[in-house]
């Protein structure tokens, strides 16, 4: 932490659980102040009044939970907080309810190619995934789910494509694709 004259150094380690990791991957500030650390194995949520951290071991109704690095963590206007960890998906989080839903991108088993890779909250609400080789993915909160956008109006399209990162650019959406 850096407060402009110091620096004040902190570990990811939940002594309640016994876990720790220190590679962070991803920082957020959540609307209590807490810190949500993306780490290459979950999540670790710094509170700054304790200055402890816990690990954030909450699963969906499937069982399923953040277990592996994670690119970006976000909030929407709906209390809700998305987690990208590329490797399982995308994760919606609510935190009234403490409900936790997993969205993969891929439907194919055992691959980790064309997953979610990153995030946009747009001002107007709109949520984009940006995929590992299966170009956008735009957000439906009337059917809660993810639709592919494959084609724009003029047939250009980014379908095959690496995009690692978003925006929100005015009326658009800019994004960033690998090579």
């Amino acid at each position: 932490r850096y407060d402009g004259n110091s620096i004040k150094h902190y570990s990811c380690d939940d002594m309640t659980l016994k876990c720790k990791n220190h590679n962070i991957s991803a920082l957020f500030e959540d609307m209590d102040h807490n810190i949500w650390a993306g780490t290459d194995r979950g999540i670790y949520i710094y509170n700054p009044y304790t200055e402890l951290f816990s690990f954030f071991n909450i699963k969906t109704s499937k069982g399923e939970h953040v277990s592996n690095w994670i690119s970006q963590i976000i909030n929407d206007r709906h209390g809700n907080i998305w987690i990208i960890a590329p490797n399982q998906g995308a994760f919606k989080y609510n935190v009234r309810s403490k409900q936790m839903k997993l969205y993969q991108m891929n439907h194919e088993k055992n691959s980790y190619t064309k997953n979610a890779e990153c995030i946009c909250v747009r001002k107007n609400g709109e949520v984009w995934i940006g995929s590992n080789g299966a170009g956008l993915f735009k957000y439906n909160p009337q059917h809660d789910s993810f639709s592919h956008v494959i084609t724009d109006r003029n047939n250009n399209s980014l379908e095959g494509m690496n995009i690692y990162a978003i925006c929100d650019y005015g009326e658009w959406i800019a994004v960033g694709e690998h090579e």
